[in-house]
């Protein structure tokens, strides 16, 4: 029998899914809440291999009700026949690990709200090379793996949300992890409401959309932070304690893709008196492919240099 979507409710008293569960019907969507504490999903729970696992296209686990939950993923929950599956939803369900192996077709990968305390790139890339939509916010993550060196690790990844990580747990990001060339179709990054005292390394990037409000950065300055940034229409660094704006902290390498309208900057509420560099944007009195640049801000600035 299949169904286009299958909806189950955990009972307070099923402490684990086993495979014999599933095996008589086969849905395209199957959506579990997760009620109690101490559940845990089984080698293979949907089905094995020859059950249609084919079919299924989205699971949606989610934690409701009142307490926080304590939920176990074997390894190989998912092994197996998972040819056409693009989604996976595990949230707010307590998980503190992400070993399992995510069926490599998953296109849409949501662990928000959970107890992951890390994360590795590199174990996803292994299992579901094509992801393009990660998200990981309201977590505890303080260690992102690093030893990525410069090269690709998801190279088809477009969205990456790592906001709100709890405690104040991101206070770094990876020297060695350049946004350029692990992420090189990267087009959107969340790290707002964190613990982040410098910028990620962005490299050469085509990111459009940076969010890094409510954290810690004190200066947007080095060997400009935002390179080649052509496509880039906002940056968020509101509600930081940035103090200093350095030279080429904006610069704009190539041509400006005036279609996409003006670059947004917004730096409300950072500290009263922000020093600009007078090449902030690399040599403005040379350029004329700019565009309007709104610097939203309701503190005293001035130019320097």
């Amino acid at each position: 029998m299949l169904f286009d979507a299958l909806e189950i409710t955990n009972s307070r008293d099923l402490v684990f899914f086993p495979t014999a569960g599933f095996q008589a019907v086969r849905a395209k969507t199957y959506s579990i809440e997760v009620a109690a504490s101490n559940v845990e999903f089984s080698a293979n729970f949907l089905g094995n291999e020859g059950d249609r696992l084919d079919v299924i296209e989205s699971v949606r686990i989610q934690g409701v009700g009142e307490g926080e939950k304590v939920v176990n993923i074997n390894n190989e929950a998912f092994d197996g026949g998972l040819t056409n599956m693009t989604r996976l939803d595990v949230v707010k369900i307590g998980l503190d690990s992400a070993s399992f192996h995510v069926p490599p077709g998953v296109k849409i990968l949501k662990f928000s709200g959970n107890a992951l305390t890390t994360f590795d790139f590199d174990a996803l890339a292994s299992t579901a090379p094509d992801v393009d939509d990660l998200d990981l916010s309201d977590n505890a993550i303080s260690t992102i793996e690093a030893d990525y060196g410069n090269r690709e690790v998801l190279g088809r990844l477009t969205s990456l949300d790592l906001k709100s990580q709890r405690d104040d747990s991101l206070t770094s990001w990876p020297s060695d992890l350049k946004i350029s060339d692990a992420f090189p179709m990267l087009r959107w990054i969340d790290l707002s409401g964190n613990a982040l005292a410098q910028l990620p390394n962005f490299g050469e990037s085509d990111v459009e959309e940076v969010s890094l409000p409510r954290n810690k950065v004190t200066h947007v300055s080095g060997l400009r932070p935002f390179v080649n940034m052509r496509f880039m229409n906002r940056v968020d660094l509101a509600d930081n304690d940035i103090s200093l704006v350095g030279s080429s902290a904006f610069y704009i390498n190539g041509e400006f893709d005036s279609v996409r309208g003006a670059v947004s900057i917004d730096l409300r509420r950072n500290r009263q008196d922000i020093l600009w560099a007078s090449d902030a944007f690399g040599a403005p009195a040379a350029r004329t492919d700019i565009g309007e640049i709104d610097l939203t801000s309701s503190e005293v600035t001035r130019w320097v240099g």
